[in-house]
C-alpha cells in the first residue's frame, strides 16, 4: 500500500531545506499528487531570496492600496526537480500454451 497524506504520495517524495537564515530554514516536501508511477528522484535548490515590498505590490495589483504593513516575509525560491515516471505494467496477453 502506498502511503498518502492529503493527496501526496509520500513514498515517492523528496525533502528540501531552504536555509533562509541561521536559525530556522524553510522545510518542504516535494511529492507527486496523483500518479503512483511518478517518483521525485531529486530536488536541487537553485536560489532563494527575500522579496522586499511584495505586500505593497500585491495590494497595488488588487487595487486595494493600504497603509497597513504585512508582517509576513515573502521568499522567491527556485528549485530544479528530477522526476522519474515508471512505465505502465504490461498485462499478460493470455494463456501462453
Amino acid at each position: 500500500m502506498i502511503a498518502k497524506k492529503e493527496g501526496l504520495i509520500l513514498e515517492n517524495s523528496q525533502p528540501v531545506l531552504i536555509p533562509i537564515d541561521e536559525l530556522e530554514g524553510i522545510s518542504l516536501t516535494i511529492a507527486p499528487t496523483t500518479n503512483v508511477r511518478d517518483v521525485v528522484e531529486s530536488v536541487i535548490l537553485k536560489s532563494f531570496r527575500k522579496v522586499i515590498g511584495y505586500d505593497t505590490f500585491s495590494s497595488i495589483l488588487k487595487k486595494n492600496v493600504d497603509e497597513k504593513k504585512l508582517t509576513a516575509d515573502h521568499y522567491n525560491v527556485t528549485v530544479s526537480i528530477m522526476v522519474r515516471r515508471d512505465p505502465k505494467p504490461i498485462a499478460p496477453s493470455g494463456d501462453p500454451f
